[in-house]
């Protein structure tokens, strides 16, 4: 079997492809079916959540019928179990393929590896749901649940490609999505949004996957759970576990101090209802978070770093079509992620993109500025998907700010080793620290002799270096926007 190379070829390969059942739920659901039992809903999908394959047949299932009374995509499971009715999803094991029949080792380890963290960062989102009062804490827990779609279909269907993957990684630091693009020629996030679109999955796991604006609380949530479930293998005591909860106990609006025992509760929880894996990548935080921490080891030597490739072909056409004032092709994608757009929108994406995928930023960030608060706030992103501090933030223009000094007018400004200690100095510390980095481009957007907006760009990961060339694009491509959106 020839594997396939693009995007589109990895989604025909999987569009009727069915993942692998565990046999947990395979011997519970039979069970069932042959006692001619009649759980509650509540009690059948409480079985049903802990096989992510599972779910995903059933709510994709749901979703093909045509119902009279719903014009909407089935958002959780529940409501696609009540559609289809508990004959029917009793059925379904008969219509999946068996774990222990389809993947050998190492593949189901790796498969079930993935199954394990995404079931635990989904127990932690619907815990947070529950404590924000959401009205329907099932549907973050089915979105979650679905979020990783794309890493498990390749665990089942090819999993030597995901070996080759963790290889790389395993001699590489940075984003995951840099090496998966190496390898694949795309980020697994981009397949996972593409499979959810083709099984017509809830549009809560489209809104989390590859967002561009700023994210509303219930994908925040997503991303957070899976941000945590991601570091979670190096412990407690780790900068990327204080970023993230900060940025917990900000968003539940929590002290400081209650938030680990939250995440400790669930991490149990998670354990518990999984109790059939043999092991839990997330395993560190179920220990006490007061826990001292135990001796780093010593740092692996020779890491090398994925530094975003320049991509010329990307570059071009979203330069071409911001030129030309062509957005027809961005808004349709716009659309499909985001209910409602704004008229601003696809030109401030176009921007993002050049800078992003043509020049190879890694983090790029376009803050809008909000005049009620007098203060910059996040509106738009690329390459900050993972970032909690990214998708919350709020930059006070003082006049002894940073932030004030650039949005007095429209100007552009590369922050790097010969001035850094004049503008850090003003930059606020909490701000500067979840930065991570000394160096960066920035750029204010006037119109109508107004300030609207802040664009900021960096190269965050060591041996990935700013450089001239790429700021006089930068501010080349910032002054572009800002001329198109006066224009609207």
């Amino acid at each position: 079997m020839a594997r396939p190379r693009r995007l589109q070829d990895w989604v025909d390969a999987l569009s009727d492809y069915r993942l692998p059942m565990l046999p947990f739920s395979e011997q519970v659901l039979t069970r069932l079916a042959e006692e001619n039992a009649s759980p509650r809903v509540a009690e059948l999908c409480a079985i049903v959540y802990r096989d992510p394959a599972l779910v995903q047949h059933i709510v994709r299932t749901a979703n093909s019928l045509q119902h009279k009374h719903l014009s909407t995509r089935v958002n959780s499971l529940e409501q696609a179990v009540m559609m289809l009715g508990l004959d029917r999803v009793l059925q379904l094991p008969q219509e999946m393929p068996r774990l222990e029949d389809s993947l050998a080792e190492p593949y189901r380890s790796g498969y079930l590896e993935a199954l394990g963290g995404v079931y635990h960062a989904a127990v932690q989102a619907w815990n947070w749901a529950r404590e924000r009062h959401d009205m329907v804490p099932s549907e973050v827990f089915t979105a979650t649940l679905l979020r990783q779609i794309g890493e498990l279909a390749l665990w089942a269907y090819d999993g030597d490609v995901m070996l080759e993957l963790k290889e790389i990684q395993a001699h590489h630091d940075g984003y995951r999505d840099a090496s998966e693009y190496v390898h694949l020629g795309f980020p697994i996030s981009e397949l996972s949004l593409a499979l959810v679109q083709h099984w017509r999955l809830p549009t809560l796991v489209i809104e989390n996957l590859r967002p561009e604006r700023a994210l509303g609380p219930r994908p925040y949530s997503i991303l957070l759970a899976l941000r945590l479930d991601s570091i979670a293998h190096k412990g407690w005591h780790t900068q990327e576990m204080e970023i993230v909860v900060k940025a917990l106990a900000r968003f539940l609006k929590k002290d400081i101090a209650e938030v680990p025992a939250l995440i400790h509760q669930a991490a149990l929880q998670a354990e518990r209802e999984t109790h059939f894996l043999s092991s839990h990548p997330y395993a560190p935080l179920l220990t006490e978070p007061d826990t001292e921490p135990e001796q780093a080891p010593p740092p692996k030597p020779n890491r090398a770093y994925f530094c975003p490739a320049r991509q010329p072909e990307l570059l071009s056409r979203a330069l071409h079509e911001l030129e030309k004032g062509d957005y027809s092709r961005i808004r349709k994608e716009l659309a499909a992620k985001h209910e409602y757009l704004a008229e601003e929108d696809p030109v401030i994406s176009l921007g993002l993109r050049a800078l992003h995928s043509g020049l190879g930023l890694d983090r790029v960030v376009f803050a809008k500025y909000s005049h009620n608060r007098n203060a910059l706030e996040p509106y738009m992103q690329r390459g900050a998907e993972d970032d909690p501090a990214f998708h919350r933030f709020r930059l006070t223009l003082g006049a002894d700010t940073l932030a004030g000094a650039l949005m007095s007018e429209a100007k552009a400004l590369w922050v790097h080793d010969k001035n850094k200690d004049k503008y850090l100095s003003i930059i606020p510390r909490d701000v500067h620290k979840a930065l991570g980095v000394d160096t960066f481009f920035t750029a204010s957007i006037y119109v109508d002799g107004k300030p609207f907006g802040l664009f900021y760009a960096d190269r965050h990961l060591p041996g990935c270096e700013l450089d001239t060339k790429t700021f006089n694009e930068f501010r080349a491509i910032c002054a572009l926007v800002m001329r198109q959106l006066k224009r609207l």
